[in-house]
């Protein structure tokens, strides 16, 4: 018994080791949002995010050199990936409990390469009736 449980904490400690950081993924996330509606607009460093969302389904498009994105949500992990006028990439958020949207991007097939990536939802303004 003891020799299976050094056995299999030894092969996961090679697989850590070995692993690169280019194929590192975002974490998995701790609790899962059920119901989640990201349909809206969002400030980014790239300038305002508009998502639509149709079940699983994300599409979107954002100010900086005509990008587009399209993507699926799982709990409340959103992968997808990216088109601009001058390349293309994949990225990853995560549905933080303040609303934002957390993640990175990266071109290619690597969703971390290129940095952060945070989405924050722009207030909705409620106007009271008289």
């Amino acid at each position: 018994m003891m020799r299976t449980v050094a056995l299999v904490a030894a092969s996961a400690l090679a697989i850590l080791t070995v692993a690169r950081p280019s194929e590192a993924r975002a974490p998995m996330p701790c609790a899962v949002r059920a119901n989640v509606d990201l349909t809206g607009r969002y400030d980014s460093k790239f300038g305002q995010v508009r998502l639509e969302q149709s079940g699983r389904r994300i599409v979107g498009t954002y100010d900086y050199d005509g990008g587009r994105l399209e993507g699926t949500i799982d709990g409340n992990v959103i992968r997808f990936a990216w088109t601009e006028r001058s390349g293309a990439g994949r990225g990853v958020w995560v549905v933080a409990s303040t609303s934002q949207l957390i993640g990175t991007w990266g071109t290619g097939d690597d969703d971390i390469g290129g940095g952060g990536w945070t989405l924050t939802p722009v207030a909705r303004t409620v106007i009271a009736p008289p």
